[in-house]
């Protein structure tokens, strides 16, 4: 190894130890986990090693470092399972101007329509409660009756991508009514 490559990596190392906790904190935010940030800073690392020449001084590196890595967690997440599932219960499928609505347009959802994958035989209640019963549990509603068998729910279809999705360092989330009797 020569003298300028030994000079070489004794100050990368130090620039990257310097700024290595603002690095992998900034990961973090754009990561919804701590899961993956050390392979991303890795990997960073080696482009950053491999791109030093174009570092324009010391005080460039924190910047810099910060495009690379950001770049790095956009490659990681585009990666990842991208589920988006639309369960609307009061709504029927000729009310959708992608299946045929003349009155009413709905361009965005007749979008993801177009672009993703459709259920187009599916069997449930035409009222909401044991429609969405029957979706977290996989079973007719008829079956057992509505909201009384917690145990069905672990292995519902949500319950099953969020593993799925938890396990991929995914973010999860769930928005729904709310039904509160006697109201």
């Amino acid at each position: 190894m020569d003298q300028n490559t030994e000079l070489k990596e004794a100050d990368f190392l130090k620039l990257f130890l310097k700024h290595e906790n603002a690095l992998r904190v900034f990961a973090r935010s754009i990561l919804p986990s701590w899961r993956n940030v050390d392979d991303v800073l890795q990997e960073a690392s080696i482009v950053m090693w491999e791109k030093l020449d174009q570092l324009d001084g010391e005080e460039g590196f924190f910047p810099w470092g910060k495009t690379i890595i950001r770049f790095k967690c956009m490659n990681l997440m585009q990666k990842k399972t991208n589920i988006i599932l639309i369960y609307a219960d009061d709504l029927g499928k000729g009310m959708l101007s992608h299946y045929g609505q003349k009155h009413l347009t709905t361009p965005n959802i007749d979008s993801i329509a177009q672009q993703g994958m459709e259920f187009k035989r599916y069997y449930g209640s035409a009222y909401c409660a044991p429609a969405r019963y029957t979706l977290l549990t996989g079973m007719h509603d008829g079956h057992k009756g509505t909201g009384q068998h917690p145990e069905l729910l672990k292995n519902s279809l949500p319950f099953l991508i969020n593993r799925k999705t938890k396990k991929e360092a995914n973010r999860t989330s769930c928005h729904s009514k709310i039904l509160i009797a006697n109201e």
